[in-house]
């Protein structure tokens, strides 16, 4: 078995691999099922805030966490700030999300291991850091070989924009003095007390 160290440093190369960044916002859905129930969740998570609504039907529950601060809806509408183990499994849950526990091993033990089918190894380690519950997570074993690098944004060139409007109204500017200056001359040809000719009409309208 290799050192702690070296499978969380494994870990971080994995995902730097992969090109892995912390998403600002996060927002997921999906459906929960037990014995003889069925519900949905919904989960919305903004830095260290978060909001969680579960429904079973009728009955829906929400935890909304601030910081190290956790509150709960029950169906009825009362609300309780949560504490004890429930805080504490949260803080662990935040500790291994934000891949906190690679840089801390003091808080990490190594439980098994499990051969992947190409050769790879992947670790399954218990974490418990500081004010948290004991909780199992995986350290991702290394990547078998390097992902490209997400493309990059392309630049917004303002100058560019800007330069490329004013060639359009310039150019409209000039199509439209001509066909006034087409108009006048053909209202000046033409006797418009008497007869609309098409050729003047259709100019009209275009400009």
């Amino acid at each position: 078995m290799p050192a702690l160290s070296t499978i969380l440093a494994s870990h971080i190369a994995a995902l730097a691999a992969m090109h892995v960044r912390e998403p600002r916002t996060h927002e997921t859905t999906g459906t929960l099922l037990g014995i003889g129930i069925a519900g949905t969740f919904h989960e919305w998570r903004q830095g260290d805030s978060e909001r969680r609504d579960e429904s079973f039907g009728a009955r829906t529950e929400r935890m909304l966490r601030v910081g190290e601060r956790l509150w709960q809806q029950n169906p009825n509408g009362d609300i309780r700030e949560l504490q004890g183990i429930v805080a504490r499994r949260q803080v662990t849950q935040d500790f291994i999300d934000s891949d906190l526990f690679t840089s801390h091993p003091e808080a990490v033990r190594y439980v098994d291991s499990e051969a992947l089918p190409d050769g790879r190894s992947i670790y399954r380690l218990r974490v418990a850091p500081p004010d948290g519950a004991h909780a199992q997570t995986t350290a991702k074993p290394p990547t078998s070989r390097t992902e490209p690098p997400p493309d990059e944004e392309p630049k917004f060139d303002n100058h560019k924009m800007l330069m490329h409007n004013q060639e359009q109204i310039e150019q409209d500017i000039r199509r439209l003095y001509a066909l006034a200056t087409d108009l006048k001359k053909e209202v000046d040809a033409t006797n418009s007390a008497d007869i609309l000719s098409v050729t003047l009409l259709q100019k009209a309208d275009e400009v």
